[in-house]
C-alpha cells in the first residue's frame, strides 16, 4: 500500500510540473525587465507599443527623457518567448524584437538614439548604451 501511495504522489507531482510547463508558467526562470528611453532630438514624442504572441503590453507616448517599461517571465517550454515593439515618431515607423530567446539580458534597457537611425541596448559591463541594433523593418 505504501508503494502505491508513493507512486501516486510521484505521478501527481510529474503531472503538475508538466501542466505548469505546458501552460508557460515559470519554473526557476528569472523575471525579465524591459525599459525603453526616448532620446530623440527635436523633442519628438515617441509612441511605443509592445506585445508578444500572448500579451499586449499596450501603447504609450513618451516625451523626450521618458521611459516605457514592463516585466514578464519567459516561458519554460517551449522556450519561444518573443516581445516586439513598434516605435513611431514624426511619420517614421520602425519595429524591433526587444526580447527573444537567446538574447543575453535579464535587464533589457534600450534607447532610441538622438538621430533615430538606430536603437541601442544598455551594456551593463561598460555602463553605456553601446549595443546598437538596426531596426527589424
Amino acid at each position: 500500500m505504501a508503494l502505491f501511495f508513493g507512486k501516486t504522489v510521484l505521478l501527481m507531482l510529474v503531472l503538475s510540473l508538466t501542466v505548469m510547463t505546458i501552460s508557460g508558467e515559470d519554473i526557476g526562470r528569472k523575471t525579465r525587465h524591459i525599459k525603453i528611453l526616448n532620446d530623440l532630438d527635436g523633442n519628438f514624442p515617441l509612441t511605443v507599443h509592445c506585445k508578444s504572441a500572448d500579451d499586449d503590453i499596450g501603447e504609450k507616448t513618451l516625451l523626450r527623457g521618458a521611459v516605457y517599461e514592463f516585466s514578464f517571465q519567459p516561458k519554460v517550454f517551449p522556450r519561444t518567448t518573443l516581445f516586439f515593439c513598434s516605435f513611431q515618431w514624426n511619420s517614421i515607423l520602425h519595429h524591433l524584437n526587444v526580447y527573444y530567446e537567446g538574447i543575453d539580458c535579464s535587464e533589457c534597457w534600450y534607447t532610441v538614439k538622438k538621430d533615430g537611425k538606430n536603437i541601442c541596448r544598455y551594456d551593463f559591463a561598460v555602463g553605456q548604451y553601446d549595443l546598437c541594433n538596426v531596426w527589424n523593418d
